[in-house]
């Protein structure tokens, strides 16, 4: 399989009018476990993990953590891309977990204009998103 696409959590703190993830609730442990045990299954070449926004996932680096674990068992290296709305402030921590363990972070931005990104995104959270990008 070349491209697998695993939402992470459907929690997010935008409201874009046109989201489809917003309704799903949230994933119980046992549940991401299967999915991780089935893309440990499926090996493919370049998993996206997405939301929701999953850098409000708690348990994101768990999830990412066990993910690489499983390519790590079959003797393979994951190639992992993040795909975030870049909304939520990050930490530091964060930062260099991500660094250390993703190869590419697809940021999703609509607008550089404050009145179409609020339009867009239900919220007005562009500054936070230019901080984050410049990280």
């Amino acid at each position: 399989m070349k491209n697998l696409c695993y939402e992470s959590t459907s929690d997010c703190m935008l409201k874009c009018p046109y989201c489809i993830s917003s309704d799903n609730g949230i994933m119980e442990k046992d549940r991401y476990l299967e999915i991780i045990d089935f893309i440990g299954e499926l090996l493919p070449e370049r998993l996206v993990i997405g939301g929701g926004e999953p850098l409000i996932d708690p348990l994101l680096k768990e999830k990412i953590t066990l993910i690489i674990k499983k390519y790590h068992e079959a003797n393979k290296e994951p190639y992992i891309s993040l795909s975030t709305n870049a909304a939520s402030p990050i930490t530091q921590d964060m930062w260099l977990f991500l660094k250390n363990t993703i190869q590419c972070l697809d940021i999703s931005i609509p607008s550089l204009y404050h009145d179409i990104y609020a339009q867009m995104r239900g919220i007005e959270l562009l500054d936070q998103v230019l901080i984050n990008i410049k990280k």
